[in-house]
């Protein structure tokens, strides 16, 4: 009998312990609190005492190696991070010297995170934020990673990250990454499948539907194409110029395409306000009205395009092309003039304008006069451009090969 009520008193005793431990919901939900008020290392160091309490469980771990590689203000070789509450940065000057000794610092991650998985392999998390580790590190060593290495990393970020997914992570970064890696690898089918879990009712990526709309654009699904674009630009302060451009250009084709010819118009035009000297909105306006045979509107939009960008070769060519299809030398021959004073101190410019000025003498049969010419334009690339640059092997080639188109 005395034996059954040792074992209930200590059986009661141990419950009551047990009871009263704070379990890791607990540490978790206070960290997590932490966090949103901006005081990461106070958020570290009530997951640290998590893990001394309950011990190395991935419940927590995750969270803290979460905490540091999303939130650490420096950083050594990528395995040692330092975090400290974002008020200290709002400190006042004679408090400086308490509020650095408020740093935590954090070792290893990428040790910790092969650890958890080797021991727990079916925890999606760690993969998830393994796969972070390694994003982290390629974008951290951009300028110091040949390659090869760049792409080796890249490789171990889509394998941690499609592991982590295959086991059931749910994340609209990861989503997004993959799409992209899918995109860029040439697989807009399985890309497009990761960026559709983006656009739900209740939330849509940004950076998702912007390629959504490149993808359906593609697949001359032009309503959809339209529609993602449209997405995507509502709130473009999540989108770079170049992709805020080439949305507002996907949506000028895509209604071009829709027979919408007048909100066409409108969408090229904010391209041309976007990036004046970009040529692709230039070329669609030039095809535009060319399909209505409206030289006075080519002329001016050539004119446009090549002032403000005399640098790629494709508004030359198409100027080339334009004068010789309807005898517009003499507007080519004025344009170079005008070029000449403007970009009189531009090498490349010069070096531009006499290669395919000689062309248009080419064209005309002047040949002797467009071999001086193409002379004059190989002096100029010369002073930037190595000898056996492919480009000085063009001048005055591509000008034969085009006559005979």
């Amino acid at each position: 009998m005395k034996t059954f009520l040792w074992i209930f008193l200590t059986f009661f005793s141990l419950q009551s312990l047990y009871s009263q431990a704070p379990d890791s919901t607990s540490y978790i939900e206070e960290a997590e609190q932490l966090i949103q008020q901006q005081k990461y290392a106070a958020a570290h160091r009530i997951l640290e005492e998590a893990i001394q309490t309950i011990g190395f469980q991935p419940i927590v771990i995750c969270p803290l190696i979460d905490n540091v590689l999303t939130h650490f203000f420096w950083q050594k070789d990528l395995e040692i991070f330092y975090l400290k509450d974002s008020l200290d940065y709002h400190q006042t000057e004679a408090s400086q010297s308490f509020a650095n000794s408020d740093v935590v610092v954090f070792r290893y991650p990428e040790r910790i995170l092969k650890k958890i998985i080797g021991e727990n392999p079916q925890f999606a998390r760690a993969y998830k934020l393994l796969g972070d580790y390694y994003r982290l590190k390629s974008e951290l060593s951009v300028n110091d990673l040949n390659e090869s290495i760049r792409d080796e990393l890249r490789e171990k970020v889509f394998t941690y990250y499609h592991r982590a997914e295959k086991l059931g992570y749910q994340s609209s970064m990861v989503n997004r990454w993959l799409g992209i890696y899918y995109y860029e690898n040439g697989q807009p089918r399985i890309a497009k499948e990761y960026f559709l879990r983006n656009d739900t009712e209740n939330f849509s990526d940004i950076v998702s539907c912007y390629y959504l709309s490149e993808i359906f654009y593609q697949e001359k699904q032009y309503s959809q194409g339209y529609n993602y674009a449209m997405k995507a630009l509502q709130d473009s302060r999540y989108l770079g110029l170049d992709m805020r451009y080439n949305a507002m250009h996907t949506a000028a084709l895509s209604l071009y395409h829709l027979g919408e010819e007048s909100r066409f118009l409108d969408y090229i035009l904010q391209c041309l306000q976007l990036f004046p000297d970009d040529d692709t909105a230039y070329l669609d306006l030039l095809d535009y009205y060319e399909s209505k045979s409206d030289l006075t509107r080519m002329k001016k939009i050539i004119r446009q395009m090549l002032l403000n960008n005399p640098y790629d070769e494709k508004g030359f060519k198409y100027l080339e092309r334009f004068c010789v299809k309807n005898f517009e030398f003499d507007f080519g021959i004025a344009l170079f003039d005008e070029m000449m004073v403007k970009y009189e101190y531009s090498d490349q410019a010069m070096g531009n304008i006499y290669r395919f000025r000689g062309d248009l003498l080419f064209q005309q049969g002047n040949v002797d006069e467009a071999r001086r010419l193409w002379d004059v334009s190989r002096s100029y690339f010369i002073r930037y451009l190595p000898e056996d640059s492919p480009q000085l092997k063009e001048i005055g080639d591509v000008s034969r090969e085009s006559s005979q188109n």
